[in-house]
């Protein structure tokens, strides 16, 4: 059976190692979401760029999910698995974080991965 995964920060990473790993377990594709088209490219070098595709997006903007499962849908009219492996691990401490911060920190850590579920949930 032909599986499909899409992983976020999938450029690098746990992301890249989780990728290489469902590709050596059988699965047919995999789809790398990630900000850096660099480290995107080279991961998909290293795996084999016919059995990985790349989207560069950032899950900062609120459209990414629902566009990452919407091209995923058309391109390959399904998505088995989604892990959610990107993550900003920006450090802050009480007493100097700030609303920006804590902005990106919940943007990426949180709102992505429920809108990315919830997209891929209606495909699945």
């Amino acid at each position: 059976m032909s599986r499909v995964a899409l992983i976020t920060g999938g450029g690098q990473g746990v992301g890249a190692a989780i990728a290489k790993q469902f590709l050596d377990d059988g699965f047919s594709h995999v789809v790398l979401l990630d900000r850096n088209a660099e480290a995107l490219l080279a991961t998909q070098l290293k795996l084999g760029p016919d059995k990985v595709t790349l989207v560069t997006a950032d899950l900062l903007d609120t459209a990414t999910p629902s566009q990452a499962i919407e091209t995923i849908k058309a391109r390959f009219g399904r998505i088995d698995v989604l892990v959610n492996a990107a993550g900003n691990t920006e450090r802050c401490s009480v007493d100097d974080v700030t609303l920006d911060a804590y902005d990106r920190l919940f943007d990426i850590n949180v709102k992505a991965p429920l809108f990315l579920m919830q997209a891929a949930g209606k495909v699945m």
